[in-house]
């Protein structure tokens, strides 16, 4: 484990040690969505998983759970691109993401590691019609920054 001196770094290492993973949510802002992303898959090999929407922070933390959990039970990352469902109508997605991720969003990650060499996945979540952010279609409130790259943006676009 990570030592640190700072309580707050500190606390992460002891949830970590306890539960398997820190998860932390951020509150919208002005002009930015609340997002929510877990500390701690990182030291066992896996991804950490980052959602961004403005969604009450115990549903955003219980589908990271549980989507931490399966890769874990699994011991193995989910694939770039695949459609997980945990139980809902639609399936979730799960995108590998851009160094975006880890400047704008994972920040305390990037400071309990002290490096930005982790990988980060992002989980989409569609509307109430199945839409997602990249669809045309996809409701307001469930546009989210998609941080995927361009190409494999493009690409699902000739998908809808």
């Amino acid at each position: 484990m990570i030592e640190h001196t700072d309580p707050f770094y500190q606390k992460i290492a002891s949830t970590i040690e306890l539960h398997g993973r820190q998860l932390l949510a951020i509150g919208a802002g002005a002009k930015e969505p609340a997002f929510a992303y877990s500390i701690g898959n990182h030291l066992k090999g896996f991804p950490e998983l980052l959602i961004i929407g403005n969604m009450q922070p115990e549903i955003a933390q219980s589908i990271l759970n549980k989507l931490s959990d399966q890769v874990i039970a699994e011991n193995k990352a989910f694939l770039n691109g695949a459609l997980v469902n945990i139980g809902g109508k639609f399936d979730l997605q799960v995108w590998d993401t851009t160094i975006i991720a880890k400047v704008q969003y994972t920040l305390q990650a990037t400071e309990f590691y002290r490096h930005q060499e982790y990988a980060v996945q992002q989980i989409i979540l569609p509307d109430p019609k199945g839409h997602y952010p990249t669809d045309k279609r996809c409701h307001k409130r469930y546009r989210v920054p998609v941080l995927r790259s361009t190409t494999a943006i493009m690409q699902s676009l000739k998908i809808h």
